[in-house]
């Protein structure tokens, strides 16, 4: 039977919050970690949470796995059932322990959050002397403000701080994007900028955060930019007058909080409504030590597919013991059935799968890398059989239930002088005439170092493929994801192993037989991570980790107006870990995106069409 735990709590230290015969839930290293019999789940991304100010926190758990929720909204999610197993304790940092019998509405648990309260809101233009006096001693906090100017063109000053008449800190807006900028003590400008128009007419929600070590700008309850660095009131001199407004537009809400406010807190000031994410593989999950690399799929009847790597014994790539695993939903994404276990050979790998269906035929295809026993991507010898890579291929032809043997296709698409040939992972597709392709990448015996995106392609149904061409142009790339525009060229998006810092990116008229010059998407950040991009209605969806934290992270989806010619519409999915990803469009038509937090586990998550920012 499923339950509800909740709770509000306030720290300044790692404590106990809950305790129970089979749960414990505590505050380490300022962040959540719920430990229960063969489970530890120790949610980094939350912290920091022993700030000293009030929290909320809801825990669903049942048949269907857990669910945690701080402040409102979904922060992480696993595949056990954590019970409490009997009456359940509070810490001394709780108020309002609860536990309720079935799992509570996402919007209810919303409603229930504590709701922050600020040092100072703005009753007028102007701070009282007083007001400034507090205001000024904050190293750390958030600056939140609601405004619009009155149209294109109409920019100015939403907030500005003054000593002896001199400004000396300011949110501002003109022709560029907003900006927040500081003079420092040591009389040095430091300047925090989000790129982008903001003179629409159109309200804003603007939050600042300002921790330890960065800047955050939040847009309508969003992180828009993780920028290093700090400064905020008490890092300038003398502070004397705060104001608003002096803009051609207005400001409606204005605030400063003492602590920097957490992504949740400021999405629930912006209303955007929750969304929801299930845990389909992680730690522990039928005995696995890790899960990663995450290919998806709906089929044409509505099947929803999600196959992952089980690496059974230890979380390494290749060389080692990996299974290839899916798990199937019949109803869009809502419930999932157990985990089948596809290829499995003790002690080799088959990992990195991608899956395609021809919509004729009906058949699903999956596509993966085979490793022999201690045989790896570093250590493969060159040549098509023995001691090297290999890919394979399986089908099914009932919606992913029941599936093939493998059989192998080096013979069909690796030369003699490939070390390494193997399966750029997620999904293939399909062209409009038939054809089907499957992302691939490459090393040889002339330049080990040298890596080479290219597509497999199949003329018939998946029964032979053929290896189409690399891009031009000497940049090492890697894995990579391919889309067909609707003048019928191929855009191949790529893991680039350069140090440009963004994406790179080829383009095919010829169904994928060759790739034109590489050229680099200078808006579209890489940080040698897997990307994935899919046709989703009329538009083009790419996603990838776009920051070093320095862990990989920050899950950014971006949506193409113009068939991938430019991608200016971003929203930050998750701000901190986060690496492969796969996405599909559900038979409801919403987006279903399956990610990977790689030291957790493989999550599945909905997302409305208007999750997007409107364009």
């Amino acid at each position: 039977m499923s339950c509800t735990i909740l709770l509000d709590f306030r720290a300044r230290a790692d404590t106990v919050l809950v305790d129970a015969p089979s749960l414990t839930l505590a505050l380490r290293h300022g962040a959540l970690l719920l430990t229960a019999p063969g489970v530890e789940l120790d949610m980094e991304d939350t912290a920091p949470l022993a700030d000293g100010t009030w929290h909320s926190l809801a825990v669903i758990t049942g048949d269907n796995g857990t669910r945690i929720f701080v402040d409102g909204y979904q922060c992480f999610s696993a595949t056990a059932d954590v019970s409490p197993g009997g009456a359940v304790e509070a810490g001394p940092a709780v108020r309002g322990l609860e536990v309720v019998e079935g799992e509570l509405g996402e919007r209810e648990i919303l409603a229930r959050a504590v709701t922050p309260v600020p040092l100072i809101e703005f009753a007028a233009a102007e701070l009282d002397p007083y007001d400034v006096a507090e205001v000024a001693e904050l190293t750390t906090g958030t600056i939140f403000l609601r405004f619009r100017v009155r149209g294109p063109g109409q920019h100015g000053t939403v907030l500005a701080a003054f000593g002896d008449g001199e400004e000396r800190l300011a949110v501002t807006i003109d022709a560029a994007g907003l900006h927040y900028r500081v003079l420092t003590r040591r009389g040095v400008w430091r300047e925090f900028s989000l790129p982008g128009r903001f003179d629409d007419g159109e309200w804003i929600d603007l939050g600042i955060t300002v921790g330890t070590g960065a800047v955050d700008l939040f847009h309508s309850g969003y992180l828009n930019a993780h920028l290093p660095g700090r400064a905020f009131f008490a890092d300038t001199a003398g502070l004397d007058r705060i104001v608003v407004g002096r803009l051609w537009g207005e400001v409606r809400d204005a605030a400063i909080y003492p602590a920097p406010l957490n992504g949740a807190q400021l999405k629930r000031f912006s209303g955007v409504a929750p969304i929801h994410t299930r845990c389909l593989f992680d730690v522990g999950y039928e005995g696995a030590v890790s899960y990663r690399i995450p290919s998806l799929l709906t089929t044409t009847s509505g099947v929803v597919l999600a196959g992952a790597d089980q690496r059974v014994t230890i979380p390494n790539d290749a060389p080692n013991d990996i299974n290839l695993v899916l798990r199937r939903s019949l109803d869009g994404g809502a419930t999932w059935e157990p985990m089948t276990t596809l290829v499995s050979s003790p002690g080799a790998a088959a990992t990195d799968s991608a899956l395609v269906q021809d919509r004729t035929t009906g058949r699903v295809l999956a596509l993966y890398d085979h490793f022999p026993v201690g045989i790896g991507q570093p250590n493969a010898e060159p040549g098509l059989t023995g001691d090297t890579s290999h890919v394979r291929i399986l089908h099914s032809d009932d919606d992913g239930a029941t599936w093939s043997r493998p059989r192998d296709l080096n013979p069909q698409l690796k030369t003699g002088s490939m070390v390494f040939l193997g399966v750029s992972p997620g999904n293939g597709i399909q062209l409009r005439d038939g054809r089907l392709l499957v992302p691939v990448y490459y090393n040889t015996v002339a330049d080990r170092e040298h890596f080479s995106s290219a597509v497999a392609y199949s003329v018939d149904g998946g029964d032979t493929w053929t290896l189409g061409g690399s891009p031009t142009g000497g940049v090492s790339t890697y894995e990579s994801t391919v889309v067909e525009r609707a003048d019928g060229s191929l855009l191949l998006l790529m893991r680039n192993q350069a140090e440009e810092g963004c994406v790179a990116a080829s383009t095919s008229t010829d169904r994928g037989e060759t790739f034109g010059d590489i050229h680099f998407l200078a808006d579209v950040p890489e940080i040698f991570s897997q990307p994935n991009a899919i046709r989703f209605h009329d538009r083009l969806v790419f996603a990838n980790a776009s920051q070093l934290l320095p862990y990989r992270g920050r899950g950014v989806l971006r949506m193409s107006l113009d068939d991938g010619a430019t991608w200016p519409v971003a929203r930050t999915f998750n701000p901190k870990h986060y690496v492969y990803q796969c996405m599909t469009q559900l038979p409801d038509g919403t987006l279903g995106l399956l990610w990977e937090r790689e030291t957790q586990g493989l999550y599945f998550t909905r997302l409305p069409r208007e999750w997007f920012p409107r364009v």
